[in-house]
């Protein structure tokens, strides 16, 4: 049996040269030297080449990530973002800096597919993680704005000693038509109705937030009503609108706007009551120069704004 240094011979490697490279038999020692020199450069090339495109790979999805979790628009990173970075390297860094920004992919497809890959990825994670643990599940069935259907669930597990709250889905249900409690609970066409059929010793409770703001004491739905009706007041005329805004950038406030309540979609009572409670000063101002001092006195009544924030 031949060592593994056999092929190392030079009469093998002489048998080699003439066999294949006849061409090259009149040549001498230095011109291999400065071959086998130039095949090192393009080697240390392609590494550097490979190098920089993994990372601009990663850089790519980072900044998709960015873009995701703050809702903005995808092509921000192309027109905003990779200016921005190649201004910045160029004037703290110099030099080529800024062209290698250049190679970071970032056009409108290719944040959408880094998202949708990103959002496959974490939904396996999350399957897997499942699959191997107990878990509650949180479903709720809502309205949307052009008023569809849609099914949001949550899930709830223990991982690594952490409690991890995870959302799962959203999904249309274009077979339900109704929004609340009946489309979720209902015994023979709810949606409890119907994982009951695939697992019968499944625990159901009904979101005890919802039931209790069904049924307020008196006291505090007067304050809500109130509350709205200040809401309403303000929104129900444009100038009127307009100028709380205004008055609301001159004092800096954190809000410049309500939403408006209703019982038909789904916004929660805390998202119209919150901006209430912190622009309270500037409601104040509004319906005074507007001489509604039914308002102002609840404004000004500690008790009532106690209410409000229960």
């Amino acid at each position: 049996m031949e060592n593994d240094n056999s092929a190392m011979v030079p009469s093998k490697f002489q048998r080699h040269l003439v066999t294949n490279h006849l061409s090259l038999l009149t040549k001498d020692k230095s011109y291999f030297e400065r071959s086998l020199s130039s095949k090192i450069k393009q080697v240390k090339v392609f590494d550097k080449q490979v190098c920089v495109s993994e990372k601009a790979r990663v850089a790519s999805y980072e900044i998709a990530e960015m873009i995701a979790v703050n809702l903005k628009p995808h092509n921000l990173a192309e027109e905003i973002i990779l200016p921005a970075c190649r201004k910045i390297v160029k004037t703290m860094i110099g030099g080529s800096a800024d062209i290698d920004i250049c190679k970071i992919p970032l056009s409108n497809d290719t944040i959408n597919r880094r998202i949708e890959d990103m959002s496959e990825n974490i939904e396996q994670n999350t399957e897997k993680t499942l699959a191997n643990s107990k878990f509650a599940l949180q479903v709720d069935e809502t309205t949307d704005i052009i008023g569809n259907a849609q099914l949001i669930a949550f899930v709830r597990f223990i991982h690594e000693n952490d409690i991890i709250d995870q959302f799962l889905c959203c999904r249309e249900l274009p077979d339900f038509t109704t929004d609340g409690a009946p489309a979720m609970t209902g015994h023979l066409k709810g949606f409890v109705a119907h994982v009951k059929k695939l697992n019968e010793h499944i625990l159901v409770t009904h979101c005890f937030f919802a039931l209790v703001t069904k049924f307020l004491p008196s006291d505090l739905n007067i304050v809500l009503e109130q509350c709205v009706e200040m809401v309403n007041y303000i929104k129900s005329r444009s100038l009127k609108s307009r100028l709380f805004s205004k008055l609301c950038q001159a004092m800096e406030a954190k809000y410049e706007s309500f939403l408006l309540h209703t019982e038909v979609r789904w916004l929660s009572r805390g998202k119209v009551i919150s901006p209430v409670l912190k622009l309270k000063d500037e409601m104040k101002i509004s319906f005074e120069q507007n001489k509604n001092y039914e308002f102002v006195h609840l404004l000004e009544d500690k008790i009532w704004c106690t209410k409000l924030a229960y």
